[in-house]
C-alpha cells in the first residue's frame, strides 16, 4: 500500500477521528410506580450504570409480488427488534429494584394484576446519546413507547472475583426517532505524499451543522 493511500484513507474514512462506541449514555424516563423511593435519583443512577447498549437497527419488510413466474420484491412495513441494555449493580440494588418494580406494576407477581392506569402509563420515552471525543453530541435517538419486557438474571459464582454484577434488560418499543443535530467542529492537518521529492501540507477544516459535517480541502 502506498503511503499516499493512507493519507487518502485518513482524509476520507476517519476525518474526525472515528466515532467511539464507549462514548454514550442512556436516559430513561421512569413512570410513576410504587416501590421506588426516589425516581429522579434512580434515573440518574441508570444513566451512569448502563454500561452497554446499541443504536437500534433499522428494518423494513419485504413484500414479494408474483409476476409471470417470478417475484418482484417491494418494500413492506417497518418493524423494530427489541432493544437490550446491560446495567451495573451496586450494593443498594437500586437499578435492579427499579426494573423489578416496573415489571411488577404491569403484572403483579402474586395477584396477576396490572396496577397501571393505562397502556401509556408504563410506556415511556428513552434517549440514546452518542458523544464525540470532545463530549459534543453527535447523534441522539429517542425510543418511543419503551418498557422493560425481560429483566435478565444476575449470575452468581464463587469463582467470579474482581468483577461487578450486571444484568440485561430487553426493551420493546413502538418507534425510534433519530435526532441528527450534532456538532463536528474540528480542524485536522495531515501531510499528503507527493512523491520522492517531498510532501505537501493539506489542511482539512470542518464546520458544525445539524445535517452533518462539511469539509473543504
Amino acid at each position: 500500500m502506498a503511503f499516499g493511500e493512507i493519507n487518502a484513507f485518513l482524509s476520507n474514512a476517519i476525518v474526525y477521528g472515528g466515532a467511539r462506541p464507549s462514548r454514550f449514555d442512556v436516559q430513561v424516563t421512569i413512570p410513576a410506580i410504587g416501590g421506588v423511593p426516589s425516581l429522579t435519583s434512580v434515573a440518574s443512577q441508570i444513566k451512569f450504570s448502563c454500561m452497554s447498549a446499541s443504536i437500534p437497527s433499522y428494518k423494513v419488510g419485504v413484500v414479494p409480488v408474483p409476476y409471470f413466474g417470478r417475484y418482484v420484491k417491494v418494500s413492506g412495513d417497518r418493524t423494530w427488534d427489541d432493544w437490550e441494555i446491560q446495567v451495573l449493580v451496586d450494593e443498594d440494588f437500586a437499578t435492579r429494584s427499579l426494573f423489578e418494580a416496573w415489571s411488577n406494576s404491569m403484572n403483579a407477581l402474586e395477584l396477576n394484576t396490572n396496577s397501571m392506569a393505562s397502556t401509556q402509563a408504563y410506556k415511556t420515552p428513552w434517549t440514546i446519546t452518542q458523544y464525540g471525543q470532545n463530549n459534543n453530541v453527535l447523534r441522539q435517538y429517542n425510543l418511543i413507547g419503551a418498557w422493560p419486557s425481560i429483566i435478565g438474571p444476575i449470575k452468581l459464582d464463587w469463582e467470579a472475583t474482581n468483577r461487578i454484577e450486571t444484568f440485561s434488560v430487553s426493551v420493546p418499543f413502538d418507534d425510534c426517532v433519530p435526532l441528527f443535530e450534532g456538532t463536528y467542529t474540528t480542524t485536522t492537518s495531515y501531510a499528503a505524499n507527493t512523491g520522492q521529492n517531498g510532501t505537501s501540507e493539506t489542511t482539512v477544516s470542518t464546520t458544525s451543522g445539524g445535517s452533518g459535517p462539511t469539509s473543504s480541502v
